[in-house]
Order: C-alpha cells, then structure tokens, then sequence
C-alpha cells in the first residue's frame, strides 16, 4: 500500500543525491587520472554522465521502496504508479489515451511548448546580466556548452542531457521533493524544491535560470497534478537548449550593458512573469484534481517548519550552498 513521501524522505533523498555527486566527483577524478583521460572529452563526460543518472535513478527507487511507494513484492507497482500519475487520461482537453492504444496530443501540448519558449526567451538577457554581474565579482565561467561537432554527439547530448534528465529529475524534485514539503504550505514547498533544484546543478551561471525553471516546473505539477507536464517542459527546454549549441555553438553571448539594455533585461523578465503566470492558468486543473490523481496532496494544515526535524535539509542546504560558493571562486 502507497503511504508516499513526507518531509523526511524528500530532504533524504536531496541528501542521497549530494552524496552521489561528491562520491561521483572522487571516482571522476581517480578514473581520468589513472586512465590518463580527457575529462573535457564529449564522449568521457556522457559516459559519466549517463552513470550519474543510473545512480540518480537507483537512489529514487530505494527510497520507493523505503516509503513504501514500491512493493518489493511486485516490482511493476513503481512504473505502474508513475506511468498514470505522469499520463493523464482524466481530461478531454489534455492528452488522452484511448483504449486503442492512440495518443492524441491537444493543445496542452502547445501551451507546454509556448510555456518552455516564454521561459527561454524572456530571460535569456536577465540571466546574461546576472552571470556578468558574478563576473564583474570575480567569477570565471567555465565552458559549460558541450562540443557538439558531430550528429552522433548531438543524438547522444539529447538522450544525456535532456531525455534522463527531464524524466529522473522530475520524479526527484516534483515527485518527491516538492511532494514531500507540501505540509508547509504550496508557497514554501514550491520555494524549497526549487532552491534545491536550482543548487542541484552547482553552477553559479545556472542558478537563476534554474530558479525560475524550477517554480515553474513546480507550479505546472501543482496547477495540473501531472508530472509528465513537467517532464515534457524540461525535456523541451533542454532540447532546444542543445539544438541551440548544436547549430551555433555556444550560448554565452556578449553584450554591453548601458542602463537601457539593463531596463530591458529586467522588464522583459517581469513580462515574462506575467505571461507564465497566465499561461499556466490556461492548463487549469483544480486542487483536487491533483489529489485525485495522486502528484501531490494538498493540505491547509501548515507545520512548523524551523523545527529539529528539518536539521538534515539545513545541512544539505549549507554542503550544496558551499560547493555553490566554491564553483564561484574557482
């Protein structure tokens, strides 16, 4: 029987994830020493990316099991359950799976897409003027566009960075995480997995953009109770992300920053908040909905949440938070 995530178990599995990435961090270092590998090699760092992901995964079904989300007795229960929390066959104007096996794709499909677009598009200059703002203090920014030189590095960018991400880090951060903060009320559950979200990627030049992406992604799951929702936003975004890279090369570009274009930035960002928060709307499902459908539960009860139980996320919080200021410096 499904009891589902709480609190514990969402700050959990952050932790099980930082631990991951530093364990992953050590192996990455002793594996190219030792081997005498390029670590800025395309295919050396799919590779190792693909691994974290696995481990990514493995993480999430142990604490499935440990919830009790996952029947060790019946090993389908868990994508069984995220197959129909993720696919929705609840309403008409959505995507529908009909008896015979065809999907038909309705306009949320479109609203999606346009959602990803206003996201990439309207804060495309804020997030410039912020990573040269970290820059103006001293931040170096490392090449993080990979060198996609080649279809075959192309296809293998997409499955690596943008199909296992958009699938494991949703089910981590909008199917667990956000899920498990929910008693502390939609805001503070909606703020705390995308801060862990956006601190995930330990990347200063991220961080805002990450932000933002995460108290949409979050909003999207609450406002519609499906998690595939999300899933598709982040798999489009990264997408057309690597498209991007693929066809141009990189995606820093440079500009000069005059009080007009710094007004620009801004503004267009405050548009493009606006135009979220309606856009969101438009995919309108109800509370209880989503309670039904089993994304999340929804409760009017608030718990006190600067309490001892939240001193194991405060940590993971201060160990991500340092491994931030360090990718700062350098």
């Amino acid at each position: 029987m499904e009891t589902g995530f709480s609190q514990k178990h969402a700050s959990g599995m952050f932790a099980l994830i930082l631990g991951v990435i530093v364990v992953m961090s050590f192996v990455v270092v002793i594996v190219v020493e030792s081997a005498n590998l390029d670590i800025n090699n395309f295919w050396v760092g799919a590779g190792f990316g693909f691994v974290q992901y696995m481990l990514f995964f493995a993480v999430f079904v142990f604490l499935c099991i440990k919830s009790g989300v996952l029947n060790k007795q019946n090993n389908s229960h868990l994508f069984h359950q995220l197959w129909l929390r993720a696919h929705s066959i609840h309403h008409e104007n959505r995507i529908v799976v009909k008896k015979s096996g065809k999907r038909i794709f309705s306009k949320d499909v479109l609203v999606l897409l346009l959602l990803t677009a206003i996201c990439l598009v309207g804060f495309i200059l804020f997030t410039g003027l912020i990573v040269d703002l970290f820059i103006y203090f001293g931040y170096t920014q490392p090449s993080v566009a990979p060198e996609l030189n080649s279809f075959a590095k192309y296809l293998t960018a997409i499955v690596v960075m943008a199909v296992m991400p958009a699938i494991i880090e949703e089910l981590i951060f909008r199917g667990v995480i956000l899920r498990g903060f929910l008693k502390y009320g939609t805001v503070a559950a909606v703020i705390i997995s995308s801060v862990l979200f956006s601190l995930f990627h330990l990347s200063p030049a991220q961080t805002v953009y990450q932000l933002v992406l995460g108290i949409v992604l979050a909003l999207v799951v609450l406002k519609t109770g499906k998690l595939m929702y999300a899933i598709i936003i982040h798999f489009i975004n990264n997408f057309l992300i690597i498209t991007y890279i693929y066809v141009f090369g990189d995606l820093h570009v440079a500009m000069n920053w005059g009080v007009g274009t710094v007004l620009l930035a801004i503004g267009l960002a405050v548009v493009s908040c606006v135009a979220i928060y309606e856009t969101i709307k438009v995919l309108g499902a109800t509370s209880s909905n989503i309670e039904k459908e089993g994304v999340c539960t929804i409760t009017n009860k608030r718990e006190k949440f600067f309490s001892l139980d939240n001193i194991g996320l405060f940590m993971c919080v201060m160990v991500a938070g340092l491994i931030w200021i360090v990718a700062f410096i350098g």
